[in-house]
């Protein structure tokens, strides 16, 4: 994904890459009933014919956990090359709100750059407790560039001046909590579940591997711990 997708890309995108992981699982789920009927001892004449059997059915499992976990892993890329795309929380009203807004943007911008702090400071709280919408928009676009200026040096030791700036730093966190954009939040979960879905799909790709290599270091005499194998199916 090089260019930024839309909506009805990124759905399609996490649409398809699930339908892969759910066709890759099938896949490796086939492969292993398979190689665990052919190997069975019980179907070997000895267990060197056992061996063989183990060693010679192989490659189609092989090629079943390879091909699952490239699956995962280009569907666990794509979930958070969307998570980067869409970004982090945004502020939004309404198209009345946001012309309202407009009106009051000359005015709420020139107090931003003029007035004392603790005067903003109680405008702000007042439109918090009014619930104004319009207000809180405007000045969570230009309160963030103010606190984010030096404080001038006649500030110093005007610690009500700090206990401002803290007050308005905090409730300019409750505004974007309040004014928080929710459009995309079914977008995240949907990619979170991508990512979920392809750590277990990786998960159960690797069991067969992971195991036997616990399982050479225990014929080597180092005790390591046996975790249960994955389950394909988890929620």
């Amino acid at each position: 994904m090089t260019s930024t997708p839309t909506l009805s890309q990124i759905s399609e995108t996490m649409r398809t890459d699930l339908t892969g992981m759910r066709d890759a699982q099938d896949a490796l789920e086939t492969a292993q009933r398979h190689y665990a009927t052919t190997t069975h001892r019980a179907y070997a004449t000895s267990d060197a014919a056992h061996e063989v059997a183990l060693v010679d059915h192989l490659p189609p499992l092989r090629e079943a956990e390879e091909h699952a976990a490239q699956v995962a892993a280009a569907a666990e890329r794509n979930a958070r090359d969307i998570l980067r795309a869409i970004g982090h929380d945004r502020i939004w009203i309404d198209p009345n709100e946001s012309a309202v807004a407009a009106q009051r943007e000359p005015l709420i911008r020139q107090l931003v750059e003029t007035s004392p702090l603790p005067a903003l400071r109680d405008e702000l709280r007042a439109a918090i407790i009014g619930e104004d919408r319009p207000t809180l928009y405007v000045y969570a676009s230009y309160l963030p560039g103010r606190l984010a200026a030096a404080p001038g040096p006649l500030d110093a030791g005007k610690p009500e001046l700090q206990e401002a700036r803290d007050e308005i730093r905090a409730m300019l966190g409750q505004i974007r909590g309040t004014l928080r954009d929710k459009s995309l939040d079914a977008t995240r979960e949907r990619a979170a579940e991508v990512i979920g879905k392809a750590t277990r799909t990786g998960l159960a790709a690797a069991a067969r591997k992971q195991q036997a290599a616990q399982a050479a270091d225990l014929a080597s005499g180092r005790v390591v711990a046996w975790p249960d194998a994955p389950s394909l199916r988890a929620s």
